[in-house]
């Protein structure tokens, strides 16, 4: 809406009244001090999903105004729209997305592809524990004893719990199970 009503402001008085220079520069500020606090960690923000609202409404508020260029806008907002949604689904680049995508490798018995993205998911960041946990259950479900136990000296290494939670959960079944994390 932001977007919108700030690119269209001068077409429409109604704007204009809502959105006077003080808020957009506000709003603008804001936008950056959101981006600064995620960056150095102090608030996890949904930033992309703040500039891609403002782009949407920006493109949205040119297709309105500017006629000539109205099928090139559409078109690259449909294009817009379209790789927003996507990354919803493709996402490789996403410690959770790659994560998950581990999960469901390991779930469905894909064990070589699980290790993968195990690894891929600690790599980008994910919860190393949980990677670690998993990636030993996939070695102990292929028989792999000697990863399995490398896996599990560098789990008990960073958190000991952990490797004796994973070794009881072992000992008291025999089929292994997938962590669903913390």
């Amino acid at each position: 809406m932001f977007g919108f009503m700030w690119f269209t402001r001068k077409n429409f008085p109604v704007f204009t009244e809502l959105l006077d220079r003080q808020t957009i520069l506000i709003f603008f500020i804001w936008l950056v001090g959101c981006i600064v606090a995620t960056q150095m960690g102090l608030a996890n923000i949904g930033n992309s999903a703040h500039v891609t609202g403002l782009i949407f409404g920006v493109l949205c508020g040119a297709i309105l105004l500017w006629q000539p260029h109205r099928r090139a806008l559409i078109a690259a907002l449909s294009v817009f729209t379209l790789s927003s949604v996507l990354i919803v689904f493709w996402a490789p680049w996403s410690a959770d997305w790659t994560a998950w995508r581990a999960q469901r490798a390991h779930t469905n018995g894909d064990y070589k592809t699980a290790i993968q993205l195990y690894d891929r998911a600690d790599a980008l960041g994910f919860d190393k524990s949980w990677c670690l946990y998993n990636k030993a259950l996939v070695y102990s479900a292929l028989g792999d004893t000697s990863s399995y136990s490398r896996v599990l000296a560098s789990l008990r290494t960073l958190d000991k719990s952990q490797a004796d939670e994973l070794e009881r959960d072992l000992a008291s079944t025999n089929a292994p199970r997938v962590s669903g994390g913390k």
